[in-house]
């Protein structure tokens, strides 16, 4: 089996899974050279045919890009598919996963914003005010958390 095979996109069926799906399914996208639907701009993509070493063809963007809704309508859950896969592009259907789950991982967001406060330490070298304006700019955003 080779290592592109070993690793699979896991379904996403909730907030705790939502992390290592984000990036094992723009991995499959790009693998299936299908991730520049995500951006949602029309492009083309020329496309070597099977068995011809001179010939390609050109995959139109909508064959790509409903080639990239089908591969993330089949890594999520049924009920979060009910919601979503009626969106008609990739891009749309993409967005609104990432919308739904966007800040579903304040626990761990938290402790990084948190982390960051406690080591920050004034060396003198800057202003006393550029060192409160940092941990103030901690303090909103764990606030903005609640």
């Amino acid at each position: 089996t080779s290592s592109k095979d070993a690793v699979t996109c896991p379904v996403l069926d909730g907030p705790k899974t939502f992390p290592i799906w984000n990036i094992r399914i723009v991995g499959k996208l790009r693998r299936e050279k299908v991730a520049d639907t995500l951006q949602g701009k029309p492009t083309a993509t020329q496309v070597p045919l099977p068995g011809d070493a001179t010939g390609t063809h050109l995959d139109t963007w909508e064959i790509r890009d409903a080639k990239a809704h089908g591969i993330i309508v089949d890594h999520i859950s049924d009920r979060l598919a009910l919601k979503v896969a009626h969106l008609p592009t990739a891009a749309e259907l993409y967005a609104k996963i990432v919308q739904i789950h966007q800040g579903t991982n304040i626990g761990v967001n938290t402790f990084y914003v948190f982390s960051g406060m406690m080591k920050l330490q004034w060396d003198g070298a800057n202003s006393i005010e550029d060192h409160i304006g940092l941990i103030n700019a901690g303090d909103n955003k764990l606030t903005a958390m609640k």
